[in-house]
């Protein structure tokens, strides 16, 4: 571990940045941009690097940015923010035109990630390290509007829903050795500033469409085919296979109806369903996979109707690097204390939810540890910071001295890490692993 000369040159660099970087990320929260449309965020963080004169590439992804420190030759480590936001039409901050509202903290992640750029980019704290640094600002890490984003699949614009999927593809973290992210917790995990280890579900997306046939629905209902009824009778037949799902694979299945049919006195002839199926591992992901596609083809056929399947690749499972956590743990307890600094028992899985930092774990060490300062639940009408200090700036501060930490003497615990990891995936095989999931079917009942 650094010493605490070295560590007090880090957090004073990071407070010397934080105030105007908590202020970035106020302007974030004020507009607020889903997956893929966050130009005003990226001009933001764009301004950030071009004032402090930190050398980047832009228009990653669309709008992902990557700015720069380069040490010497070494390890490179990736400090990641995401720009995204999500939709809660009901939270107060929404935005009136779009629903769009930061409800999973991804703009303090922002607001961090800004302060830490130039905190390790100070002369004093540059000299401490061996190695690089890369500051990646992703898009897209929230998976929602499915169709917006298949239609900029259709155009060529990107490949995959995910901002870091596409940026792995991209090679963006064709040199990224060691990637981390802090994350905003909510009420759900735990009270204490910051929380270390845990892992999360993976999932992958379906969109579906019923097709049936028109008719006057009080007059002659026989004469149609009710694409809503038919739609129905899956949703019951994926209830039905629920006590199938093993609770040791923490199988999620949540579809939502996002078209109906289009007037009450016609049969609907078109019915749309957007849903997740999620799991802790890839088999037991595929398997309820299996599942939903007979449950959907079964409310096809009982209704004579058509239902068109397709099957977008999500994320997986979030699969921390322990040693990395431990690091990080060390440093976190330093600046705050042990009675301030959580951890989730080793296989613990703390969150149900899915993020695109699963993909990375399973190519490169990678740890999301929790963030406090705020309160409410994640993606929640009532998710609010409450304290700025303790969202961003506590955050950064163990997030630099964590760099530094790994980056000093030669880069030796960056080395150990890196030496130590066995990739589940190359690139190659993650990038063939997605596309063999993406698929499109159109079954008639």
């Amino acid at each position: 571990m650094i010493n605490q000369e070295m560590k007090s040159i880090v957090t004073s660099a990071v407070k010397k940045y934080s105030c105007l970087a908590i202020e970035v990320a106020k302007q974030i929260a004020k507009n607020a941009e889903t997956g893929y449309k966050e130009y005003k965020t990226s001009k933001l963080v764009k301004d950030w690097f071009t004032h402090y004169e930190i050398p980047f590439s832009d228009n990653l992804g669309i709008t992902g940015v990557r700015a720069n420190l380069n040490f010497s030759d070494g390890p490179n480590i990736a400090m990641l923010g995401e720009l995204d936001s999500l939709v809660v039409p009901s939270h107060p901050d929404a935005r009136s035109e779009t629903s769009a509202v930061h409800a999973c903290g991804h703009h303090i992640q922002i607001g961090a990630l800004l302060a830490v750029a130039c905190a390790l980019n100070e002369p004093e704290v540059r000299k401490m390290m061996t190695g690089n640094v890369s500051m990646i600002a992703v898009p897209a890490e929230e998976f929602i509007e499915i169709g917006f984003r298949q239609a900029l699949k259709d155009s060529n614009a990107i490949e995959f829903f995910g901002g870091k999927q596409e940026l792995v593809k991209l090679g963006v973290f064709d040199d990224v050795d060691i990637a981390l992210l802090t994350h905003a917790t909510g009420d759900t995990i735990n009270d204490r500033p910051i929380m270390v280890g845990g892992r999360s579900n993976g999932h992958l997306a379906k969109e579906v469409r019923y097709i049936g046939k028109s008719a006057h629905a009080g007059a002659a209902p026989h004469q149609g085919i009710n694409a809503l009824n038919a739609a129905n009778i899956a949703l019951a037949a994926i209830n039905a296979n629920r006590e199938t799902f093993l609770d040791s694979d923490s199988i999620r299945v949540h579809p939502i109806i996002t078209k109906g049919g289009d007037v009450v006195n016609a049969v609907p002839e078109e019915v749309r369903i957007e849903m997740y199926v999620r799991g802790r591992n890839i088999d037991a992901i595929l398997d309820a996979n299996r599942k939903v596609d007979n449950s959907l083809k079964a409310g096809a056929m009982a209704l004579g109707a058509t239902v068109e399947i397709r099957t977008i690749p999500g994320y997986l499972p979030l699969e921390p690097d322990f040693k990395l956590s431990s690091i990080f743990k060390e440093n976190a307890i330093d600046y705050l204390g042990t009675e301030n600094v959580g951890v989730v028992p080793p296989n613990s899985l703390n969150n149900s939810g899915s993020t695109d930092m699963g993909d990375l774990s399973w190519m490169m060490p990678t740890i999301q540890p929790y963030t406090h300062g705020v309160s409410g639940q994640i993606h929640g009408d009532d998710f609010e910071i409450n304290d700025w200090d303790s969202a961003i700036t506590t955050p950064a501060a163990i997030s630099a001295i964590t760099i530094v930490d790994l980056l000093s003497n030669n880069g030796g615990k960056a080395k150990e890490i890196m030496k130590n990891f066995k990739p589940r995936f190359l690139k190659e095989e993650y990038l063939s692993m997605l596309r063999s999931i993406s698929k499109f079917e159109s079954f008639q009942g």
